[in-house]
């Protein structure tokens, strides 16, 4: 078990990234600083960032709002569907943000602490289980990049700027339109300018492209700085074994005294996780209700209509939710497990050839592990397995009632 740092703040200036942090930490730097969101001194610059994407982002948002009420619902379903579903999303994306960006102390304290352990980590197994979890953070981020990217650019591959001829599915006759991605392509007026045209085109695509990045950034912020704080409660449990009673009793203070204090700096760090993320959690929660339940409806409706092409894409966009919606509440169930295993470590470490001062001390540290780590979603419920199923099951009985309906 090496040197806990306590509570004190870690100047993270005074602590050079060496190859591991890099290895850890640096493709999550070089990713979420495109939109602003990675903690840093420099909230200026940060906060700029942030300014021009929301602003970016409500404007465009704004406008489809506009094109709606102007031409109404005149394109297909799904486009409809697709846009409602987008700008939820983009709002959403915003607020999640600017709460990162306004959570910046609370975040810079993991990311300090992140580094400080990366550096100063010395001994072998400590390390191999730190490098384990690093990689799996890696994969983790490199399949979000790969679903979100592959989300988008399709969208884009399939409306490419032409003139194309479809079906007007309210008077059922052919007509001439403009390809706009995910847009309704009957808000594109056929007499508007070339080169107007291929702005709002560029302007659509940068909007979709911007989003998809964005979303990226604000899942993987979380998942990254919650799958260190599970490593480092692996790490203290297991480091407990180290107190074996073959120790005088001064070194056994002193070894009960460092993990005493690194339990307690843990706790902290993992405190800054839930009060950094808990509103971040609330508002992609709150958007994977929605968009899963607008999908589920259009499934239904696929199901009874018979469209195939519809009844593909609900299927592919309900399962990526809930594996959204799955990953957060997975995470929250494994670091309330992990809080929780810290004292059935302590129980079974030889406390009984331990002086009696150093297992009253020890059983302190139980008392004080009596309340887990609760991973929370705007402090209103608990993010682990027991709050999925609960969602899961009462979309689906809303599924039920409304496929119910259709049939009548």
């Amino acid at each position: 078990m090496y040197e806990a740092k306590g509570n004190k703040e870690i100047k993270q200036a005074t602590v050079k990234w060496n190859e591991d942090t890099i290895y850890a930490l640096g493709l999550y730097k070089r990713v979420t600083t495109l939109v602003g969101i990675w903690p840093t001194n420099n909230r200026i610059l940060t906060g700029i960032q942030i300014g021009v994407y929301i602003t970016f982002h409500l404007s465009s948002v704004f406008i489809f709002f506009q094109k709606f009420l102007e031409y109404g619902n005149c394109g297909t379903t799904m486009e409809i569907v697709d846009t409602l579903s987008v700008c939820m999303a983009s709002v959403q994306i915003c607020i999640k943000s600017f709460i990162a960006w306004f959570k910046n102390h609370e975040f810079r304290h993991v990311v300090d602490s992140a580094v400080m352990d990366w550096s100063c980590v010395e001994e072998e197994q400590s390390h191999s289980v730190m490098l384990v979890y690093a990689r799996k953070g890696r994969v983790l981020l490199m399949c979000q990049m790969a679903v979100g990217f592959s989300t988008a650019f399709p969208l884009m591959l399939d409306r490419f700027p032409k003139i194309v001829e479809v079906i007007d599915e309210v008077k059922n006759e052919s007509i001439f339109v403009r390809n706009i991605p995910l847009l309704p392509r009957c808000w594109i007026s056929l007499t508007m300018s070339e080169y107007s045209y291929l702005a709002y085109w560029t302007l659509v695509v940068i909007f979709i492209w911007t989003l998809s990045i964005a979303t990226v950034c604000c899942n993987v912020f979380v998942y990254g700085f919650g799958l260190y704080v599970y490593t480092q409660f692996e790490i203290l449990s297991t480091s407990v074994n180290i107190i074996n009673g073959n120790e005088n009793i001064s070194e056994q203070r002193r070894l009960i005294k460092m993990f005493a204090k690194r339990h307690n700096h843990l706790l902290n760090i993992a405190n800054d996780l839930e009060n950094g993320s808990t509103f971040i959690i609330l508002s992609e929660v709150t958007v994977i209700i929605f968009v899963g339940c607008i999908a589920g409806v259009m499934l239904l409706i696929g199901l009874r209509d018979h469209d195939s092409q519809t009844i593909i894409a609900m299927v592919i966009r309900l399962t990526l939710v809930m594996m959204q919606l799955f990953i957060y509440n997975f995470m929250g169930e494994c670091l309330s497990n992990q809080t929780e295993k810290l004292q059935t470590a302590i129980y079974n470490c030889p406390w009984y050839e331990l002086s009696s001062r150093t297992a009253k001390d020890m059983k302190l540290i139980m008392i004080r592990s009596n309340n887990p780590f609760r991973l929370t979603a705007g402090k209103l419920s608990d993010m682990n397995l027991i709050s999925f199923k609960s969602v899961v099951k009462s979309m689906f009985s809303f599924f039920s009632v409304l496929r119910l309906m259709l049939q009548n």
